[in-house]
């Protein structure tokens, strides 16, 4: 008892489309994009409007500068392969909305640890 499998083609049906035609199609959305390519490569890194990319321009955490494009929180921030591109001025006014944060460094202690420390040993 041996069975034959019959083979279906579950490939979706083609349209009438010639290679020739998808050709010319393939050929003509490669030059607007290597366009856009050209006109984003020929922005001056800086410049007032300029795009620049965004790793480079923030000294900040890789994840928290992503997570920030991703979420519109740096305007005008645009995913160009893999960069994330923005003007410089989107940047400087994100970084201005977050501020100076005050971190306290590992060797600092405030005036009351000496207090703390001495009230707990005479517990």
């Amino acid at each position: 008892m041996t069975r034959r499998l019959r083979i279906v083609d579950a490939a979706p049906a083609r349209t009438a489309r010639s290679r020739a035609e998808l050709l010319l199609e393939a050929a003509k959305l490669y030059e607007s994009l290597s366009q856009v390519h050209r006109e984003l490569a020929a922005c001056e890194p800086g410049a007032d409007g300029a795009l620049v990319d965004v790793l480079r321009a923030v000294p900040a955490s890789k994840r928290s500068i992503l997570r920030a494009c991703r979420l519109g929180e740096i305007a005008g921030a645009a995913k160009v392969g893999r960069r994330w591109l923005a003007p410089q001025s989107s940047i400087d006014a994100w970084l201005r909305a977050r501020g100076p944060r005050v971190v306290k460094a590992a060797h600092d202690e405030d005036d009351l640890e000496d207090l703390r420390r001495e009230l707990s040993r005479t517990r």
